[in-house]
């Protein structure tokens, strides 16, 4: 029987680097976000972010962290009496946890995993936007 050598080991933690590092990035951009939402217009606390990092149970709770960041912000550029016009990319945020976990469908999940991804990353950066926006605001 063969081991895991030091090739085979360094290929598997250049993967789980490659794969791990731009979700922990996205995940830091988010939780950045709701800290830089007023504490009384949050409707979820910014630690709990972390916990789409788990697997299969991030698959819904992704959905909570979209409805919980859309929830947010529409308080906050509501106090501040900004307008909001992308409803804090809730769209777009929805999509990426529905395309997500339609995923596991047979044949039609590999099609789903690429949209998901794309919208994925369209709402990665509609939530850096709202982060430089809310830093503009003066954000807590």
């Amino acid at each position: 029987m063969h081991g895991v050598g030091i090739p085979e080991l360094l290929i598997i933690v250049v993967l789980m680097v490659v794969f791990c590092l731009p979700m922990i990035l996205y995940l830091r951009t988010l939780s950045q976000v709701l800290r830089f939402v007023d504490a009384r217009n949050r409707t979820m606390a910014p630690g709990l972010v972390w916990l789409n990092l788990i697997p299969i149970f991030s698959l819904g709770w992704h959905f909570y962290t979209v409805f919980s960041l859309r929830s947010s912000l529409e308080a906050e550029f509501r106090e501040k009496r900004e307008a909001d016009p992308g409803r804090a990319a809730f769209g777009v945020g929805l999509a990426t946890c529905i395309l997500a976990v339609c995923s596991v469908i047979p044949y039609v999940g590999v099609l789903c995993i690429l949209a998901s991804l794309v919208c994925w990353i369209i709402y990665w950066v509609k939530m850096a936007g709202y982060r430089r926006r809310l830093l503009e605001l003066g954000g807590a």
